[in-house]
């Protein structure tokens, strides 16, 4: 039998016996070094489908209810106990320090939206330079030439992506400075990137007021809150 890990608290945070993990398995913890690591005995490692991701980060989300843990990712598994508490020692230190550093702490997330072809017009109207020729290059220099204009116009729009990201960002490092931020620009139809946050439980109210006025003074963008959630981001 492998151990399914979900993720580590600080030692005495255990899971309570109405947290079930994977198809419905007992979850326990399993302590060394001051750390309590929360796991299911399993057969065989869990399949990564839809259910069992789900089931995964149920138990993840228990987990955050009493203090916030350090998430395991899907599939992080362990030969028995013995193996478990010799990682758990071996690492100790820095785990015991990222606990401490989210202590407190949960991520919430903020998918900024966009129109991808309006986003690309106003590109274009800065840099005509870069519209696209109209029917097929008559030449290798037009061919490459017709290549240069795709890969500058790719990266303005990255780069109007990222600029839109940077308004959302600044409106809330700026009110919340002791918030952590990872950023992921992914410039396509609907979608200009991400943003997630690390920021106190008790501002989350304020998160969400400061994302509010962010979305009022981007009227081309579409913000979609998400969380509270363990800090995946972050660890």
């Amino acid at each position: 039998m492998i151990l399914h890990a979900y993720c580590i608290h600080a030692q005495g945070e255990a899971p309570g016996a109405e947290v079930r993990g994977i198809a419905g398995t007992e979850v326990r913890g399993v302590e060394a070094a001051g750390l309590c690591a929360w796991v299911s005995g399993l057969d065989a490692p869990a399949a990564p489908d839809v259910d069992r991701v789900r089931e995964h980060d149920r138990v993840v989300r228990a987990a955050l209810a009493t203090a916030t843990p350090l998430p395991l990712r899907f599939g992080t598994v362990f030969d028995g106990e013995a193996a478990l508490r010799a990682v758990l020692e071996a690492r100790a230190p820095e785990l015991r320090a990222s606990l401490e550093r989210v202590r407190g702490r949960v991520e919430v997330g903020v998918a900024v939206g966009w129109d991808a072809d309006a986003a690309r017009e106003r590109v274009l109207a800065g840099r005509p330079d870069l519209r696209p020729a109209e029917g097929r290059p008559a030449s290798g220099t037009a061919y490459l030439e017709a290549r240069r204009r795709e890969h500058a116009l790719e990266a303005a729009l990255c780069e109007a992506a990222d600029s839109l990201l940077s308004r959302v960002s600044v409106a809330v490092l700026g009110a919340l400075p002791d918030a952590e931020e990872a950023r992921a620009t992914l410039p396509r139809p609907g979608l200009a990137g991400t943003l997630a946050h690390l920021v106190q439980r008790a501002d989350l109210t304020r998160y969400r007021q400061i994302v509010q006025g962010a979305a009022e003074g981007a009227p081309e963008a579409e913000l979609r809150l998400s969380g509270p959630w363990a800090p995946y981001s972050f660890v």
